[in-house]
């Protein structure tokens, strides 16, 4: 039997034996990570475009909802059939600009206006008193009449000069009638609000419009407390709305 002491283990030379022995070529390649074939990227890649497309589907269908749940179906405006008595704007006019005329040949219409209280639509028809007022470029001054049903025409002068001249409508322009501009408040909107405020007050003004140049019918109705109007312009050449 060889009892002989094995030969302890001799390090490598250059290297210190506290040292770490380096893994072995195999561990280094079993540490690696597995690389990603060109196949493996065209399927995640069909992935993640098919996923994309499904998304933008949901994200169209989710907003198309939306729309049809928004969209209005057209209703049918309101008609109102305004039974018209007497005489229109231009037939007071007629009589004011008259009367006006006594005063000073020269006068021009500067406004005109009419007003109703607690009415309906009906009565819309039905004007009891125009107020008009007239200006003389010789005067420099204002000149006010009264026109009322079965009364005479009155009027009178502002006492002071104007110092600057008022806008002066043109009788030529001046198309639409008082019984069109109130059938066109009444049927864009006014007619619901006299039927929702039926103590309402209904004014309806007649002036010359600095920014349109044109004259416009101002028509508004206020309700009983003043929390509710409903106002429209209407140019009163062609009839259109203006606001």
């Amino acid at each position: 039997m060889n009892t002989e002491p094995e030969e302890a283990a001799q390090p490598e030379r250059g290297k210190s034996p506290n040292q770490p022995v380096a893994a072995s070529p195999k561990k280094k390649r079993a540490a690696r990570k597995m690389p990603i074939g060109r196949r493996d990227i065209l399927i995640l890649g069909t992935i993640w475009l098919v996923g994309c497309a499904i998304v933008a589907g949901l994200v169209a269908l989710f907003y198309t909802q939306i729309g049809v749940e928004k969209a209005e179906q057209p209703r049918p405006n309101a008609t109102f059939e305004i039974p018209f008595t007497g005489g229109t704007a231009k037939t007071a006019y007629l009589l004011a600009l008259a009367h006006a005329q006594s005063w000073e040949s020269d006068v021009q219409l500067v406004t005109m206006s009419t007003h109703w209280s607690n009415i309906t639509v009906e009565d819309l028809g039905q004007v009891d008193v125009w107020d008009f007022s007239f200006f003389s470029t010789r005067h420099q001054r204002v000149y006010f009449t009264i026109v009322a049903t079965d009364q005479p025409v009155i009027g009178r002068a502002h006492p002071y000069k104007l110092r600057k001249p008022p806008y002066l409508i043109d009788p030529a322009k001046w198309v639409i009638d008082s019984d069109e501009a109130i059938s066109i408040w009444a049927n864009n909107g006014g007619g619901v609000f006299l039927g929702a405020f039926p103590d309402s007050a209904v004014e309806a003004l007649l002036r010359q419009s600095p920014d349109e140049g044109e004259p416009v019918w101002n028509i508004i109705g206020i309700n009983a407390d003043q929390s509710q109007l409903f106002f429209l312009a209407i140019d009163a050449t062609s009839g259109n709305i203006l606001n």
